[in-house]
């Protein structure tokens, strides 16, 4: 199973259920599902193709989760920049995974230098503009798709080249493919003994194959809900839960 596989299951099953929780933002199974669809369609029709790389540069949010699950519609692979990576890490990263493409947002353009950013031939920009870039949501505003069609081939697709944080030395790259990542998410559903009626608080960066994992496709393997903190704060902690704190059975960092 695929990605893409497990949210359009959980969407067929639960349409109607809260899967993301972004402050004061939901969104349903259903509706994620449908912007999926209409993002990876966009991504592709920029000119990305399967295999090419997608840099992400954004904080936990809606959009970043649209993103990555979109990418991997498109068989993309995500280059996650890490909130807490200084701008040399990121523009070594760049120069090492050479992405066709960014997704991020103005409050991370700082992060990136110049050099860099001038070096990405497509850029897409969400919550602002930015010179010369895309803007987000004319891209999957601009999309009709009624089924989406997985993009490309290929029996287990890479789904992230995560890198480092590169303390003994320069970033180092891994890979990690989507049934990889799936299978991952099942164990962890079982240990855990997650059900529909279960809830993540995901405060580390969804970007990061643990918390992709177990804050993120473990939900949607069983319904549940990800409540996605943009970082982790002692405030933030305890107003997120809020909407519902008997449904969140434990926080995972």
């Amino acid at each position: 199973m695929l990605i893409w596989n497990l949210l359009e299951n959980t969407a067929k099953q639960y349409p109607d259920r809260t899967a993301l929780i972004a402050g004061d933002k939901t969104i349903s199974y259903a509706l994620l599902a449908e912007k999926v669809g209409k993002l990876a369609a966009g991504l592709v029709n920029t000119g990305l193709c399967p295999g090419d790389r997608l840099a992400v540069s954004l904080p936990n949010s809606i959009e970043s989760v649209t993103v990555i699950l979109a990418a991997n519609l498109a068989r993309l692979i995500v280059v996650p920049l890490l909130r807490f990576y200084a701008p040399a890490q990121n523009a070594y990263i760049l120069s090492d995974s050479q992405p066709k493409a960014l997704v991020i947002s103005p409050a991370f353009v700082e992060r990136i230098p110049a050099d860099a950013f001038r070096g990405i031939p497509t850029v897409i920009a969400i919550d602002g503009p930015i010179a010369g870039a895309l803007d987000y949501e004319n891209l999957i505003n601009g999309i009709s798709v009624e089924s989406p069609t997985p993009f490309g081939d290929g029996s287990d697709p890479i789904s992230i080249l995560a890198y480092t944080s590169g303390t003994t030395g320069y970033p180092k790259g891994t890979i990690h493919t989507q049934k990889r990542l799936v299978n991952r998410a099942e164990l962890f559903v079982k240990t855990m003994s997650l059900t529909s009626d279960d809830a993540i608080i995901a405060n580390y960066p969804i970007g990061k194959p643990v918390m992709l994992v177990s804050g993120l496709l473990a939900m949607f393997r069983v319904g549940g809900s990800v409540a996605l903190m943009k970082q982790l704060t002692s405030v933030g902690f305890f107003i997120l839960p809020s909407w519902q704190p008997h449904k969140l059975p434990g926080m995972h960092c």
